[in-house]
């Protein structure tokens, strides 16, 4: 089994894929803003998992690049290590409210693309 860092695992794609990685007995650690949707993520892979491995998680916001250390911290103490890091996390829009909203445009891009890179450099660290 793999020791493995989900940010993004509470919807969509990172849900579905945390869920075949529970499956297949792979120990997790969940990553993102809200802490409730954490813990029912949680509690739900942990009903899928094989072994008795738990599915551990900690706050980190990809708007919010001051977190990344810290998360990816409790996030190696949790799993002892880890090994993978996936992030399917990430700020969504239609094309009519990014032609309108330039400023939520800025925001967007960064979370998606800089502060993802930045994340994903401490997680290399």
């Amino acid at each position: 089994p793999l020791n493995i860092v989900i940010v993004g695992a509470t919807r969509g794609i990172g849900r579905a894929l945390a869920r075949r990685l529970a499956a297949r007995g792979d120990r997790l650690h969940l990553l993102g803003r809200d802490m409730d949707e954490l813990s029912r993520c949680a509690a739900d892979l942990q009903a899928r998992m094989p072994g008795p491995h738990g599915v551990t998680f900690s706050p980190c916001d990809l708007e919010r690049s001051d977190t990344f250390a810290a998360a990816l911290t409790t996030a190696s103490d949790a799993l002892g290590g880890f090994d993978t890091v996936v992030v399917t996390a990430g700020m969504f829009a239609v094309q009519q409210q990014l032609e309108d909203d330039l400023a939520f445009t800025e925001r967007l891009l960064t979370v998606n693309f800089a502060n993802t890179v930045v994340f994903c450099e401490h997680a290399r660290r």
